[in-house]
This record gives structure tokens, C-alpha cells and sequence, in this order.
């Protein structure tokens, strides 16, 4: 054994699979346009974009979802994926596009209705409570206050109680 091949660290021997992710937190990858157009959609996810996306329409009877599945299973992922279909900010949108593109080989329904809500649908802005952050209304206003700042729009003052 020669003083180079001696000098190998752990990190040189064992490295994360080439599929390895790691997991998401909505708070900190809400924009974060790589993770996003890494994202592979399943069947599964495919089929909750598709009734997610459906809901916005006026007519939908169903608005209120409760998305569940194991840990590591891509919930947050998912979640991640349709903020930002919903927000359509220009380079998130962009990083959708081989989203759209694995959608359209495992359900071109739901590619379609993607495709329209971010050439037509409403423009939405995506709040994020993550993990007990205290009592509900200061929790939402902070989370409002900080969705404002992420677009840009620190100059907005709400009218609260405070």
C-alpha cells in the first residue's frame, strides 16, 4: 500500500446513488428552479396534479385535498412541483418544461391541464406553514409576509390586528 492510496477518505469509497435525492423542505426549495425540473413524476403524482389542478376550476365541488403517503414517497416534491405550476413565475415555469415532458408520456391529460393553467389559468401565490410555528393567525401572517417578500412585494402593508 504506497502513502497515496493511503490517504483515501470515506467519502472517496461510499457515495449516494446516482437517483439519491434529498428531501425537500416547502420552505427553503419553494424556488428553487433545479429541484424542480429534476422532479419525476409518477403515476400517482400525475393523477393528484390532475384532480389538484381540476379543483381550481368554478364549477369544482372538491377544493380541499389531504395529500398522504410514506415518508420519501415525493409528497413535498409534488407539493413543490404544483406551487409552482400555480404561481407561474417565468424561470420556475421554465424548469417545468421536462416536467411536462415526462407528464405528457405518462399522462397527457394532465400535461394538458398543466399546460393550459400556466398560458390561462390564475396566477396564485403559494403560502407555506411548515411544522408548528404557534397560533394559527400570526403563523398565516408571517407566512403571507414572506410570500410577498419572495415576489417582490415587501411594499404591501396589510391591515391587520396588530
Amino acid at each position: 500500500m504506497t502513502v497515496a492510496s493511503s490517504a483515501l477518505r470515506l467519502a472517496d469509497l461510499r457515495r449516494p446513488a446516482p437517483h439519491f435525492q434529498r428531501a425537500i423542505n416547502l420552505k427553503y426549495d419553494l424556488d428553487n428552479a433545479a429541484v424542480i425540473a429534476a422532479y419525476v413524476p409518477t403515476v400517482e403524482a400525475a393523477d393528484a396534479l390532475k384532480r389538484l389542478l381540476r379543483s381550481l376550476a368554478p364549477d369544482a365541488q372538491q377544493r380541499a385535498f389531504f395529500l398522504h403517503g410514506p415518508y420519501g414517497s415525493g409528497k413535498s416534491l409534488l407539493v413543490t412541483t404544483l406551487a409552482a405550476i400555480l404561481s407561474q413565475d417565468a424561470p420556475l415555469s421554465e424548469a417545468l418544461t421536462p416536467v411536462i415532458l415526462q407528464l405528457e408520456e405518462i399522462a397527457p391529460d394532465t400535461a394538458a391541464l398543466v399546460r393550459q393553467h400556466l398560458s390561462h389559468g390564475p396566477r396564485l401565490l403559494p403560502v407555506v406553514l411548515n411544522g408548528d410555528e404557534g397560533d394559527l393567525a400570526s403563523a398565516l401572517l408571517r407566512a403571507l409576509f414572506v410570500a410577498l417578500r419572495r415576489i417582490g412585494w415587501d411594499e404591501i402593508r396589510l391591515a391587520t390586528h396588530y
